[in-house]
């Protein structure tokens, strides 16, 4: 594992964070910095392309806790907490996370992207 993580962090099997993406509907994600993900999918995309990216993939993640006071430094975490690992602050509220995979030094950043999956219902009607 790479030194420099400073962050508090959890840890998430890929194929559990495609199993939370699926039961979040119909919303396109985004991915910015991962070379491995962007390898296989365009972005944005809708759930299924991610969570077949993902399955493939089926490594374990890291992903960093923006809250205060929190020390995790590893420990698995719960597909219940994923939304407590969401920074909103930003233009359209939109869940980011901050990601690595456990066995790389990049960190990458997935993002809910509200405004694709509008235009995507928009041109399916």
């Amino acid at each position: 594992m790479p030194n420099q993580i400073q962050l508090p962090y959890y840890t998430i099997k890929a194929t559990d964070l495609a199993s939370w993406i699926e039961q979040q509907g119909e919303m396109w994600w985004f991915v910015d910095g991962d070379p491995l993900l962007t390898s296989f999918v365009n972005f944005p995309c809708p759930p299924d392309e991610l969570i077949k990216a993902l399955q493939k993939v089926d490594k374990n993640a890291l992903i960093f806790d923006p809250r205060e006071g929190i020390t995790a430094k590893g420990e698995a975490m719960e597909l219940e907490q994923m939304d407590d690992m969401a920074d909103k602050n930003n233009n359209s509220s939109a869940r980011t996370f901050l990601l690595q995979w456990a066995d790389d030094d990049w960190q990458w950043l997935m993002m809910e992207d509200p405004a694709a999956a509008k235009d995507a219902e928009e041109n399916a009607a």
